[in-house]
């Protein structure tokens, strides 16, 4: 299920590589808010180059007061002939096994799966320094909640059975929340079922990207997180490398006497390779473009942090939506 808005740059390319996918059996449903949307004419071009996948395009309902990505796709999931649903975002691009790998993941105990995405393809400051976020911060979180088993599912890749999706209320309660996948991935926990991590990332095509795009994606996001967990939210300065070095120098040179700016550059120095480390891994290339961009995005982190924590209303699409406790959506005029 592909929900649809607007014709973002690479949208294309991005779509072809779901019409290649070598799965034997498998449906692709587009869901579009509108039929005036940009997005109409490229699926129903690309349904006529592929004539022997099984697309559709389909309208969603309107958004009223709900989540206006999950109501675009109410329509697919009704539709849908397949127990297992994978709901992928527009920007994501994917190899021609990608499908079969998600498969072979979803087996017995586990109720859900999604990828760690890799920003490539940057352009403009605003890209760059969403490439640094989804590249270092974005992974290494992924990654670490895997790790001590509280996987975080993530919207732009996550498989899901249908039988286990109507444990839970199916798609139509996830649209209560404006983060549907972190709700979703709540739901299969609380349903004893487990969440997998595919080994390989999915590229997100970033393309062209204003600062001020980049900045109001990352307030969202962080008032999201703040709605589903204040705590984990008010702790979040301390893992930015600028505030936890610096608050790790003074504490250290007060107790031991060790020289403070001597410890802020070893904890820099590594900080900084580790980031490059998993960026280069996601990536596979090396170009100082990525560590000006984490540097700066490491700058501006406390900045966007106490904006985010000012307000409650985020922006999707061209939408104000305002955010309530837990996450949930309210009626915004």
């Amino acid at each position: 299920m592909k929900p649809l808005k607007g014709a973002d740059e690479g949208l294309e390319e991005n779509l072809r590589s779901f019409f290649l996918q070598t799965h034997p059996d498998y449906e692709l449903l587009f869901c579009v808010a509108d039929w005036d949307d940009p997005a109409v004419p490229i699926v129903e071009n690309l349904i006529r180059q592929f004539p022997l996948v099984s697309a559709k395009l389909l309208q969603g309902l309107a958004p009223e007061k709900l989540n206006p990505k999950v109501q675009n796709m109410l329509p697919a999931y009704a539709a849908a002939r397949h127990d297992l649903l994978l709901i992928s975002d527009s920007n994501t691009r994917v190899p021609s096994d990608y499908l079969e790998q998600m498969n072979r993941l979803m087996g017995e105990g586990v109720g859900a799966v999604s990828s760690i995405v890799a920003g490539r393809n940057a352009r403009g400051l605003g890209a760059w320094l969403d490439a640094a976020y989804l590249n270092t911060a974005v992974a290494r979180w992924m990654a670490l909640a895997n790790v001590f088993s509280h996987p975080c599912l993530s919207g732009k890749a996550m498989l899901l059975r249908r039988s286990v999706m109507r444990r839970f209320g199916g798609l139509k309660n996830l649209s209560r929340y404006i983060a549907e996948d972190y709700m979703a991935g709540q739901a299969v926990r609380h349903l004893g079922l487990t969440v997998d991590i595919t080994q390989a990332p999915i590229d997100q095509h970033l393309g062209e990207c204003s600062f001020t795009a980049f900045w109001r994606r990352h307030v969202r996001w962080g008032r999201i997180r703040r709605a589903q967990s204040p705590p984990g939210f008010f702790i979040e300065p301390f893992f930015n490398v600028w505030t936890s070095g610096l608050c790790g120098a003074f504490a250290v040179s007060a107790l031991t006497g060790f020289s403070a700016p001597l410890f802020f550059g070893t904890h820099f120095t590594l900080w900084a390779a580790a980031d490059a480390w998993v960026n280069h891994r996601l990536l596979g290339e090396w170009d100082v473009r990525h560590f000006l961009a984490w540097f700066a995005r490491e700058l501006l982190a406390l900045p966007q942090w106490i904006h985010t924590a000012l307000g409650q209303s985020v922006y999707w699409r061209g939408a104000r939506i305002r955010l309530l406790e837990g996450g949930l959506v309210a009626e915004t005029p």
